[in-house]
């Protein structure tokens, strides 16, 4: 694929997704109100954040163990990348998003998405003079 269809393959996904985020939004509002509704994205972010806070720092100290037994710390780098990532989505005003976000936070899950992120970086050609998984 080119990169003038990968960029309008993004701009679809991003104006679907911004679709789906206001319906759902419009559609809970419906159900709740619309200060519940505010309240709740709210809520979510602060929850994300608690989650990157705790998890972050469990990810950090599996780090420094892998390092301090002479391993590389692939497995606790691929669940930091997840972590960003859970939390960047969890930030993010949206139920949907929100909802993804939480998924990398799922500790199978969370390895899994790093370590295919951590793997699709290695195949990129800017990157293959430093990373070899």
């Amino acid at each position: 694929m080119g990169k003038d269809k990968m960029g309008l393959v993004f701009i679809g996904g991003l104006l679907f997704l911004g679709w789906i985020e206001i319906s759902i939004f419009i559609f809970i509002s419906n159900v709740v109100g619309g200060l519940l509704t505010l309240l709740g994205v709210i809520l979510t972010a602060v929850i994300g954040i608690t989650f990157l806070k705790k998890q972050g720092l469990s990810v950090l100290n599996s780090v420094r163990s892998d390092l301090a037994k002479g391993q590389a710390p692939v497995v606790s780098i691929a669940n930091s990348i997840s972590l960003v990532i859970g939390g960047g989505l969890m930030l993010i005003p949206g139920y949907v998003t929100d909802g993804i976000g939480l998924l990398f936070f799922i500790p199978g899950f969370r390895t899994m998405a790093g370590l295919y992120l951590l793997q699709w970086v290695a195949k990129k050609p800017h990157f293959s003079g430093f990373v070899n998984l």
